[in-house]
């Protein structure tokens, strides 16, 4: 379970996000599930011009329970070269493309809470 946050640059355009563990007391993970102890997250999407972005993403993970070291790296080598393959692809849809607000969305026991943010 993590808490995320992202906000936009009104002047600059640029994305900035932010997640963490939290260790709040949730209901029991389902079986076969295991709550990861420890994950931080941040996102920087700089616009470089109409078609361009930087894009800086790094990721901070202990997966807990009793996962082999080489099973984690193995999925840790590609994990962030796969998300931003799969961030490039995303915002070639236009549904992405032309948005014009940051809508995340949390499903939590059934519910789903939405924020958006303006640009």
């Amino acid at each position: 379970v993590v808490k995320s946050e992202m906000m936009v640059d009104a002047k600059t355009g640029t994305l900035y996000g932010r997640a963490r563990e939290v260790t709040a007391a949730y209901p029991q993970a389902p079986a076969g599930a295991v709550r990861i102890p420890l994950v931080r997250f941040i996102l920087i999407v700089t616009p470089l011009g109409e078609s361009k972005s930087r894009v800086h993403y790094q990721v901070l993970s202990d997966p807990g329970g009793s996962l082999p070291t080489f099973v984690v790296n193995l999925f840790a080598k590609s994990l962030g070269v796969d998300t931003i393959a799969g961030l490039r692809e995303m915002v070639k849809k236009d549904k992405y493309r032309n948005a014009k607000t940051l809508e995340t969305v949390t499903p939590w026991n059934g519910i789903d809470y939405t924020r958006q943010i303006d640009q």
